[in-house]
């Protein structure tokens, strides 16, 4: 007999159309709701446990808490949701929902014993590839959704076998659809009566509830389901159960598979409000560099590792995670506290990474010595990979030294002379500072230093004047037909390399009401055109764009390896996407799109894709390899990629009516700015170049000194470029130090050793796959995401 599992749930949006502070009142009250139908009901369950939302009932009222405490001793109160809350899962990085899951389960294991065996996360707007294996990682086997419905996603059954990368896998169900609608205001008639008249097919898992700002299951609900219990007895089984409960039972079941993403068709989330995302990417680089080099001063210089700090900081980046506020789907006062959130994150783990570096480099032998120079140069990389690339420094003069306006020289640790280049200064006092533009290679996980020198030559600054276009080394940007062009080495690569250009947008926040842009481009005006910086390293175009009342700024800087292109947009419009347009020099072009560990081969497509940190367009002879700091969605046609600068719609406009003519507020007006860089030589590894474009090396001005410490080291290798290591960091319990390293390739196995202080380890690496090494007394082990053996 088919059984139909009844959990008892709170859809509850911590942040929304309301703030968190009138959401903690509406949740205490839910909980005692719930804990009352519990003694109401003898065998009523409930299934809820972001421990997020947990963590604010402990600190503010604890006997709650240990009711709530004893109803899951009971096996009453299903913690149903291992992650610290439901996320987003498409804007944040892998790392995040790896740490959803570490700080979640802990906390869980912590103060009830026991973890959970299931993420609940039925609102998020779609679902990344790799999740599954990210899930079963953190010890989740269980993994409930809503989103996207039947009509953008077809299910043959809402049951499933999700597959992840390495071949790992959950048991999925999507809540909702034909007869098991959740949250409906008609429960009866939209759910009881369609699955309890239908007893074919598999087993049900129905979700009932109040959703959204709070509510208990309530009790004419309860009622109904006893009801039909009785009534429909002979034709299935109503009961009350767990997330838990119902997926044990479907166990061995023979179920169809499902490998790779699951999205959703809204426009808004993957667009909407880039300011939250990008902050939330600028903390998660934060926590990240904090806690390597926070390992490293541990075993350099002995400062103390600052555990507690780090779980702090990432719990706030992991709030602001909740997929309404980095869907960027809340009301715009809920983003002043969004911002704080991630200011605090920010400063913590800015402050960790600045004293640790100032500890370590205070102890490193300088190259250069009195009275031959005045400054020298610390130049620190925190990612895993060995850095070669643009830096730019910037020394000061006056009042400690003469002003000075003349060329630099910069001279490494062996000696060697390092190229470098005059820019303009971020201050306006010339000869104050100076700054300076140079290429060098710094080792992973380490340092370099440099000598910098005055060499009282004239180095004049450039006079910004009109042109058609810039060119440096084998690359230029051409202007002159009102669209910019892009050329290598003589030949033309594309007619129109990252033009701005805008779509009328009539859609709401989400994209409910409609789930595209409007078709016709309108390109920006091509207003200026000036050549700002032009020297050894890098040559600068400046553009300048208007469109309505509207001007943008678009900066082509050309280097020797690649382009990078910096926007900076003063945006007045109302309902307007805005875009930049990368085009190819075929029809028949392939895209490819990094994702959370992982990155996805889409097709073209009317629809707005997400992004993470980089996208390749591909032809069979040539390509375009894009990192971006500030992009998180795009649209593929074929030939071409816009990538979305801006969405303009209506703060948390759900379109239930026709609007009515008011002042709304909306979002992406004023300053938004970004940057990309773009190589037309496919890198050994593109997912290492995007982190060093996100996460460019840390340079500390120094004065002449001894130390104990070399003047260029380096503490990390791996020796095969096409792993990508996240995470060097200690365990949450011990001193011992964790690794976290990723292969990227979606088709071929990958092995390498990987080597931290000396201590090294070799691994082999499926397709995809995400390996977690912890360090013991001979080198390191494999481990789980949870940090467990």
């Amino acid at each position: 007999m088919k059984d139909i599992f009844m959990i008892g749930n709170t859809h509850y949006d911590p942040v929304w159309l309301w703030r968190w502070d009138e959401a903690l009142s509406s949740i205490t009250a839910t909980f005692r709701s719930v804990l009352q139908r519990m003694e109401e009901t003898p065998d009523f369950c409930y299934s809820f446990s972001a421990p997020a939302v947990l963590e604010q009932i402990e600190k503010t009222n604890p006997a709650l808490f240990c009711e709530i405490k004893q109803r899951v001793a009971e096996g009453r109160w299903d913690l149903a949701e291992g992650w610290w809350l439901q996320a987003d899962t498409n804007a944040a990085s892998g790392e995040s929902y790896v740490r959803q899951g570490l700080y979640g389960q802990r906390y869980l294991l912590q103060k009830f014993g026991k973890m959970s065996r299931a993420a609940f996360n039925i609102d998020s707007f779609g679902h990344c590839s790799n999740l599954p294996q990210i899930l079963a990682g953190c010890g989740i086997e269980f993994y409930c959704f809503w989103r996207p419905n039947q009509a953008q996603y077809e299910l043959d059954a809402p049951l499933f076998v999700w597959e992840g990368g390495a071949g790992k896998s959950v048991l999925a169900y999507r809540v909702g659809g034909d007869g098991g609608e959740i949250f409906t205001e008609h429960f009866e008639e939209d759910t009881l009566k369609k699955v309890a008249e239908n007893p074919d097919g598999q087993d049900l898992l129905v979700v009932f509830g109040v959703t959204d700002h709070g509510g208990a299951p309530t009790k004419e609900a309860i009622s109904k389901i006893e009801q039909y219990r009785v009534t429909y007895q002979d034709k299935v089984q109503f009961r009350f159960g767990t997330v838990e409960d119902y997926f044990d039972r479907q166990k061995g079941k023979d179920l169809g598979r499902i490998k790779g993403e699951i999205q959703v068709t809204f426009i808004g989330p993957y667009s909407n409000f880039t300011e939250i995302k990008k902050n939330n990417r600028l903390a998660e680089y934060g926590a990240l560099n904090a806690e390597k080099a926070s390992v490293l001063a541990e075993k350099l210089v002995g400062m103390e590792y600052p555990a507690e700090k780090l779980r702090k900081s990432w719990q706030d980046i992991l709030f602001n995670q909740f997929h309404d506020i980095l869907g960027g789907a809340c009301i715009e006062d809920a983003y002043f506290d969004a911002r704080n959130l991630h200011g605090r994150s920010l400063q913590t783990t800015n402050e960790i990474v600045t004293f640790a570096l100032q500890a370590m480099t205070n102890n490193i032998k300088m190259p250069g010595k009195n009275p031959d120079n005045e400054w020298n140069l610390v130049v620190w990389n925190l990612n895993c990979a060995a850095f070669c690339g643009a830096i730019e420094a910037e020394v000061q003069w006056a009042w400690e030294f003469p002003w000075y306006e003349g060329g630099i020289e910069l001279i490494d640790e062996l000696g060697e002379k390092i190229p470098c280049q005059i820019i303009r200064e971020k201050s306006v006092v010339p000869g104050f500072r100076s700054r300076f533009a140079f290429t060098a290679k710094i080792p992973a996980l380490g340092y370099r230093s440099f000598i910098v020198k005055k060499t009282n030559k004239p180095c004049g600054h450039i006079i910004p004047k009109p042109v058609i276009g810039a060119e440096h080394g084998r690359f230029r940007v051409d202007v002159s037909s009102g669209a910019p062009a892009l050329y290598e080495n003589g030949q033309l690569l594309t007619e129109c390399f990252l033009r701005p250009y805008a779509l009328e947008d009539q859609c709401d926040t989400w994209g409910f009401n409609k789930t595209v842009y409007e078709d016709k481009k309108q390109y920006l005006t091509l207003e200026s055109a000036e050549v700002t910086e032009d020297g050894l390293c890098l040559t600068k175009l400046k553009t300048t764009w208007r469109f309505g009342h509207s001007v943008a700024e678009v900066y082509y800087t050309l280097y020797n390896e690649h382009i990078d292109c910096d926007y900076r947009v003063l945006w007045q419009e109302k309902g307007f996407a805005l875009k930049l347009e990368l085009q190819g020099r075929s029809n028949h072009l392939r895209c490819f799109a990094s994702s959370p560990y992982g990155f996805e081969a889409r097709p073209a497509s009317e629809f707005e894709k997400p992004v993470g940190e980089h996208i390749s367009l591909i032809s069979e002879n040539s390509g375009f390899y894009v990192a971006m700091d500030s992009i998180f969605a795009y649209h593929f046609s074929g030939s071409s990629i816009g990538l979305t600068l801006l969405r303009n719609c209506i703060f948390g406009d759900l379109r239930t009516r026709e609007l009515e003519k008011a002042d709304y507020r909306y979002m992406g007006q004023g300053e938004t700015k970004g940057r990309l860089r773009v190589f037309t030589q496919r890198p050994k590894n593109l997912a290492a170049e995007a982190t060093a474009f996100n996460n460019p090396p840390r340079v500390l001005l120094e004065a002449n000194h001894a130390g104990t410490l070399k003047s260029c080291d380096g503490f990390f290798n791996c020796d095969n470029d096409a792993l990508y290591t996240t995470v060097v960091k200690k365990q949450e319990d011990n001193d011992k130090l964790v690794v976290r390293s990723f292969n990227p390739d979606k088709d071929a196995p990958q092995s390498g050793t990987v080597t931290l202080f000396g201590k090294s380890i070799s691994v082999s690496f499926l397709p995809e796959e995400i390996k977690t090494l912890t360090e013991d007394s001979e080198g390191f082990h494999e481990s789980s995401m949870l940090e467990e053996d």
